[in-house]
């Protein structure tokens, strides 16, 4: 998976130059380029959320600035570029590569994203990217994911970007065959499900978006809807604060040259989850009583949702307020046995700025 992480990563890249180098053009793409390039926007004052490594709208600025492309339509495929070229940025610093236990992907999956799903809970990724391994939709089939916000604040108070309002899901897609796609989801300042039913119509009068549909589709064989959803339920599991998951690192083959080898992070998410359901669900029902006689509910994983909690001292009404916060997947009776459900919080790379 490691392996498979950083030929993505190289993938998009060269997907990056090879637009680049059409308009006669090279610079190098690379992690320490990348990083001088976020540390010279913050140093000339630009601010962007914490939660965002680099804006993929400051990323394509400054590849356009640094090229000198003029050429409207050369300075709007290398826009598109970054956008996959941004996600691979956010995933530098940490290299983090993610691996679900099959049990709890296949109730992740299977999980319906409904009810008030606020697109902030993506904020609480645990790493600025992340990519993700998804064996689901076929042997070596990987995502590279990130968030991009909505708004780049410039020195002199203006505001760069596109002008869309609310962040926008950014996914890089390694087929079983063929080179990576790159796709987008909306989410707006709503909600996630309200996010996914747009994509939805978009993609039904968008050409471009209607093609990325019928590849993805065609590669997976599964609705195109079915894909990004599985996507997004595996990307908020990771931001719950009670995720299941341990990590360690792994040493990528030494590359050409002097350079060193970097190393990727594996996190391995809902594993013990994972052991506990399959060991549950081996239990004989005849044995599964609860302390009155009657049968305990099955072992299972609960949806999440969203539950309401009033904060605030009872002697005072007036400070008193109401939040909403979001519950990831509960396990329900699986503590029998001796498979127990230990859970870790990922501690991805810092973000301050």
């Amino acid at each position: 998976m490691a392996s498979a992480a950083e030929e993505l990563a190289d993938a998009i890249v060269e997907g990056a130059a090879e637009v680049l180098s059409r308009h006669g053009k090279r610079l190098l793409l690379d992690p320490d380029a990348v990083d001088d390039v976020r540390a010279s926007y913050l140093a000339a004052g630009y601010r962007w959320p914490t939660w965002s490594y680099l804006p993929g709208a400051v990323l394509a600025a400054a590849l356009i600035g640094q090229a000198g492309i003029a050429n409207p339509s050369a300075r709007t495929e290398l826009t598109e570029a970054s956008m996959g070229l941004a996600a691979v940025a956010a995933w530098w610093p940490g290299r983090i590569a993610v691996r679900f236990d099959g049990e709890v992907l296949a109730e992740l999956e299977g999980s319906p994203l409904d009810g008030e799903l606020p697109v902030e809970l993506l904020e609480r990724l645990p790493a600025w990217g992340l990519y993700l391994d998804c064996p689901h939709l076929g042997a070596g089939v990987g995502v590279m994911a990130c968030v991009d916000p909505e708004a780049i604040t410039s020195p002199s108070g203006e505001v760069m970007g596109e002008g869309r309002e609310g962040r926008e899901l950014w996914l890089a897609v390694r087929l079983p065959e063929g080179p990576a796609v790159t796709t987008s989801v909306w989410l707006g300042r709503g909600s996630i499900p309200i996010a996914l039913r747009t994509q939805e119509a978009e993609a039904d009068r968008k050409m471009e978006l209607a093609e990325t549909r019928s590849l993805l589709e065609s590669a997976f064989g599964r609705p195109y809807r079915t894909v990004i959803s599985g996507v997004v339920s595996m990307l908020l599991y990771l931001c719950a604060s009670d995720a299941d998951l341990s990590r360690h690192r792994v040493p990528l083959p030494r590359r050409r040259g002097n350079r060193p080898a970097p190393e990727v992070e594996i996190v391995n998410a809902g594993f013990r989850i994972g052991a506990a359901l399959r060991q549950a669900r081996s239990t004989d029902p005849g044995e599964e009583e609860s302390d009155g006689g009657g049968r305990s509910p099955a072992p299972h994983i609960r949806s999440a949702h969203f539950h309401s909690y009033w904060l605030g001292p009872l002697s005072q009404p007036s400070q008193r307020r109401l939040e909403l916060r979001w519950l990831p997947p509960i396990p329900v009776n699986l503590d029998r046995g001796q498979a127990e459900v230990v859970v870790r919080k990922a501690q991805g790379p810092v973000r301050e700025l």
